[in-house]
């Protein structure tokens, strides 16, 4: 699991895609994978840049055989729901995901399943019986 300290200035954005790439090679995630929670998680940083200086976050990224989790624990920098933008990419990318707040901070965890080479190749039911 990676467990890090993150504050979300631009020249940072980088290494923090490269220590997620890392993450998800040493555990076998592919590539496209990779990319996907990389996107995901610096989408999710992504409006607390406008807080100046940004409250530092702790990111912790989990890579398992059939998804991998990200959860974001940040100081109530901003307002409590998330912004539509956020709401969009994990609606999209995660499988599950939730947020929850207490008085000084706010959590927000997604599940990104990760697609085997079985699961893409493997057309779907409504194929194989004519639906689509």
């Amino acid at each position: 699991m990676l467990e890090l300290q993150v504050s979300t200035h631009r020249r940072r954005v980088g290494a923090l895609r490269r220590a997620i790439l890392d993450e998800c090679e040493q555990s076998g995630a592919e590539i496209d994978h990779a990319a996907t929670v990389a996107f995901v998680t610096e989408q999710l940083l992504g409006d607390r840049e406008r807080s100046r200086p940004p409250a530092p976050a702790l990111l912790g990224v989990a890579v398992h055989a059939d998804a991998t989790t990200v959860m974001l624990r940040e100081a109530h920098t901003c307002r409590a729901e998330l912004d539509s933008q956020r709401q969009r990419v994990l609606d999209h990318y995660a499988s599950r995901w939730s947020t929850m707040y207490s008085s000084d901070e706010r959590t927000i965890w997604a599940e990104i399943p990760r697609l085997t080479l079985q699961t893409r190749a493997e057309p779907s039911r409504s194929a194989r019986s004519g639906l689509a």
